[in-house]
Parts: structure tokens; sequence; C-alpha cells
């Protein structure tokens, strides 16, 4: 169920501006009045940081500290300028967890045009009912969702697809030339190859400014945060 403002406070013994003011400075914008209802992942997380800048309540609460260390975790992993998602995560069903919870946290990602092309293409070249075309529908209609939340970024998008476009080039393309700019650069994905190409490339070009990570680096966190049984990964 969703959590009031006004609940967090009565909660914590806090001013009802108090609570505000928090949830304003770590962007839970959906906090604008203390009727205001929050999912309870956000609720936990603004709780967390007020027992942090509050220490006489955590004492009192110490519950939430365990519950809300996967929700650090996640964060501290996709903390930066840019979070780049690679096809293969957007397109596969077992990673719902992860885009919930970037819904949930409020969290931007990135998708370039190239990428959206390759998708579309193959949602246009393969028979309605098929795997292939059920998991572009997917990746589109994930894209949608998160647009529709103000939390996807779509750089390079064009007014038709391209009918040859490579993701894995553009992806890298992009990441460079943002990185470069000293703009900090994670990018997730299951391609090995461009993880390895990714790496050297980036290594030269701005070792300061990337991170790459496989889904299963989030995955094990966002199924954690929404309370779902654990996962093997391969």
């Amino acid at each position: 169920m969703p959590v009031r403002v006004y609940d967090i406070s009565k909660k914590l013994g806090l001013e009802n501006r108090t609570i505000l003011a928090k949830a304003k400075a770590l962007g839970i914008t959906a906090a604008k009045v203390p009727s205001s209802a929050l999912d309870k992942i956000s609720a936990r997380y603004l709780e967390y940081q007020l027992f942090k800048e509050h220490p006489e309540l955590a004492a009192k609460f110490a519950e939430p500290a365990w519950k809300v260390a996967p929700i650090e975790g996640f964060r501290a992993k996709v903390t930066g300028d840019l979070l780049i998602i690679d096809s293969n995560i957007w397109m596969k069903a077992d990673y719902e967890p992860l885009f919930e919870v970037l819904l949930q946290l409020r969290l931007s990602c990135v998708i370039v045009g190239g990428q959206l092309d390759e998708i579309t293409n193959k949602k246009n070249r393969t028979r309605f009912g098929s795997e292939e075309n059920n998991c572009a529908r997917l990746a589109i209609d994930r894209v949608e969702k998160l647009q529709e939340a103000d939390l996807v970024e779509i750089p390079g998008i064009t007014f038709e697809p391209d009918k040859g476009a490579m993701a894995d080039p553009e992806i890298l393309k992009y990441a460079v030339g943002e990185a470069e700019q000293k703009k900090f650069v994670t990018i997730v994905t299951d391609d090995k190859e461009l993880r390895v190409r990714a790496k050297a490339i980036l290594k030269k070009k701005a070792p300061e400014y990337y991170r790459i990570l496989k889904g299963s680096d989030l995955l094990g966190d966002a199924r954690q945060i929404l309370g779902l049984p654990k996962v093997s990964f391969c």
C-alpha cells in the first residue's frame, strides 16, 4: 500500500516540512504535500536517509537499515551521469524487476537511437508471436513506460528507423563521446564482446569516467528490493 508523507512524519516524530525537504533533496518528486503518497521503496529509502541525519531515531527504528541495504547498493552501482542499458537487457523478460526499480526510485537511463532502430527492425522483420518478435515488443513497451515517466533519454533518434542499424557501435560512440566530456558513464550489458570492446576503448579514452556492469550485477539487488526470491546467475 502507498505510504503518505504525514504517516512518515507521525512515525518518526518529525515535522512534515522536514520530511518534504529531505524528499526533495533526494529527488523523490512524488512528495509534494503532506498527503502525497509514496511507493514502499521510496518511503523506505526516505526513512533511512532521515535516520542518517537523526541518529537518535536510528536506535529506535533499527529494522529499516537492513531493508534499505539493497537500495543503497543498487543506487551506488548506477550512480553517475548516464546509465546506458544494452538491448539484450531491454529485451529479456527476466529483467522486469530492474526496470520496476528504476521506475520506483526515479532513476533515469539511456537507450541510444541505433539501439531502438535495431530493436524496431527486429520487431518488423520477425513473425508476430515469435520469441524474437515478443522480445522486441517487450523492449519497446519498456522504453515507452519509462518515457512516460520522463526517465529515459533516446539520443540520436530519427524520424524513421535505420534499416541497417547496429546497436553496439552506436552505444560505444555515444559512451565514449560523453565520457570524453567528463560525464561518468555506466553501461549495463550481457554482451561479453561489447563489454570487452567498451572496457578497452574507454580505458584509453576516459579511464576515470566509466563503469561496465553485467545485468546480473543489478538484478540481484532489484529482486531483493522488491522482496522477490534470490536467483542463481550463470
